[in-house]
């Protein structure tokens, strides 16, 4: 089976730091399992690689002036990520009340179109842990932590 976890879930709206504190902890986490041993070894792919300029930010935007993180590029590398990755782990806890999260919702419907296994993190009560698609079709976690051991277990 092909290790790899591609980390899906907001940007827009949040700060740099916000938006990257839960992949840095499922990235650690991950990694101490690796040290661990070999066979757990897990490949992250995070889509805020490279886009560490973002953290000059008040707030992750729409719209950059650096020709890396032009709209094409970024769709791009992420559904190539997507494509890639064995498990999808979306974070929907952390979705600002100003956005749908657009980006998130279209590589989880890419995923499963593509018959990813997909892991999603969300409050119990939230609209997102109760819509048919997310329950249907996903191994919905309350956190991410309980999300991670599961993704270890494989």
């Amino acid at each position: 089976m092909n290790r790899t976890v591609y980390l899906a879930g907001a940007m827009y709206g949040l700060s740099y730091d916000e938006a990257s504190l839960w992949r840095n902890q499922v990235k650690k986490d991950l990694g101490h399992a690796w040290e661990d041993c070999l066979s757990h070894y897990w490949e992250v792919l995070d889509p805020m690689q490279g886009k560490e300029d973002l953290g000059l930010e008040t707030f992750i935007g729409m719209e950059y002036d650096d020709p890396d993180l032009n709209h094409r590029a970024i769709v791009e590398k992420d559904l190539f990520h997507v494509r890639e990755a064995s498990v999808i782990l979306a974070n929907l806890t952390n979705i600002p009340a100003c956005s749908p999260s657009i980006g998130t919702m279209m590589e989880l419907g890419y995923a499963l179109a593509l018959n990813k296994l997909v892991y999603v993190v969300a409050d119990k009560d939230s609209l997102h842990a109760k819509h048919p698609f997310i329950k249907g079709r996903c191994v919905v976690f309350p956190t991410i932590s309980r999300a991670v051991a599961s993704i270890m277990s494989l």
